[in-house]
């Protein structure tokens, strides 16, 4: 058997997908290939560039092909061999309005109507696919995300100089504000309020782009990281007092593992996936400015070391290894039906 990938994702080298890709697929022990169609200008044309696309990829693998794989929601699928597709989560569904809306939601019922079997990340984004769109839940196997190596390892207190880079040079509070969904904005108020009303010690530290920073409140002791190298990211969470990830929409949430794998005492809120990866492990609250200043005043002090060794414990039971292997389980079942 031998699976071919679509790699077209990897053209955005820091995103979610290629980093799910990388991260199973460096794993596989099955024959496979990654493979993407070179664009020029003229294959950006809709219409035009559609055609070429697919009679390349029907060039490509016929022959070649066992199973197909496209690991992102939307793309090309053969009509001649088993396919499996990945759905992270539907939430341009919530978050785009209009014809795009009705685009999207027209294309990835196609998808999900055509393939063969269909991966997800989540029990709820599971019973997110299968009530929106149809989709019987024979068809959707979850497979949970690992965790990468450089959280298997604890940094030590001689690394914290590493994060003066960001302007890091006392205790922290970290979140998350990369985009609008993480709701970076409920824990920054929660965080001024305190400094005023309570003389909070410390700083808060907001993963992003610095262009975000316009639209938050001001305050001399909120930091924005910008771009934060990929080995940095286990220190600051490592180091971090606390750690807030109040999104909106998960397909999975890579940050809560992340964290807990750091020991670092760790915040959801109720929302989509999150409650699910999360487990006993990390404190749940709603989108409230006021259960966030709760949690930074009290909290912190009443987590044991032997909870923060559990979730620890617990973080790292979510392995590429593993997921490798279910994934090539299902190639393996799409692959025996034809």
């Amino acid at each position: 058997m031998h699976v071919v990938i679509n790699a077209k994702a990897n053209d955005v080298p820091f995103s979610g997908i290629s980093h799910y890709i990388y991260g199973f697929v460096s794993c596989m022990d099955m024959p496979h290939t990654l493979m993407k169609p070179e664009m020029s200008v003229w294959d950006q044309i809709p219409y035009m560039g559609g055609l070429k696309r697919r009679a390349w990829w029907e060039k490509q693998l016929n022959g070649k092909a066992s199973v197909y794989h496209l690991p992102h929601n939307i793309g090309y699928l053969p009509n001649t061999l088993p396919t499996v597709v990945t759905i992270h989560d539907l939430i341009p569904l919530d978050t785009v309005t209009g014809w795009r809306r009705a685009r999207y939601l027209q294309d990835i019922r196609r998808v999900a109507k055509q393939a063969t079997m269909i991966i997800t990340a989540s029990e709820f984004v599971k019973k997110d696919i299968i009530k929106r769109l149809g989709v019987s839940g024979e068809k959707i196997a979850v497979i949970y995300h690992g965790l990468d190596q450089q959280y298997h390892r604890m940094p030590t207190q001689s690394d914290f100089s590493r994060l003066q880079r960001y302007g890091i040079g006392e205790e922290f509070y970290l979140t998350n504000g990369r985009d609008r969904r993480k709701n970076a904005k409920v824990v920054i108020e929660a965080f001024i309020e305190l400094k005023e009303t309570h003389g909070l010690p410390g700083k808060l530290v907001v993963l992003g782009n610095q262009l975000r920073r316009k639209k938050y409140p001001e305050h001399p002791d909120v930091l924005f990281t910008g771009f934060v190298e990929e080995e940095d990211m286990a220190l600051l969470y490592c180091f971090a007092k606390q750690f807030y990830f109040l999104s909106s929409f998960e397909g999975f949430g890579l940050p809560i593992i992340e964290a807990l794998a750091m020991k670092t005492p760790t915040i959801v809120s109720d929302q989509s996936c999150l409650p699910e990866i999360a487990g006993d492990h990390a404190q749940v609250i709603s989108l409230d400015r006021n259960q966030v200043k709760e949690k930074m005043l009290k909290w912190d002090g009443m987590v044991s070391s032997e909870k923060l060794e559990e979730a620890r414990e617990y973080a790292l039971s979510f392995s590429w290894e593993r997921s490798a292997k279910e994934h090539q389980r299902i190639y393996e079942m799409v692959g025996m039906d034809v």
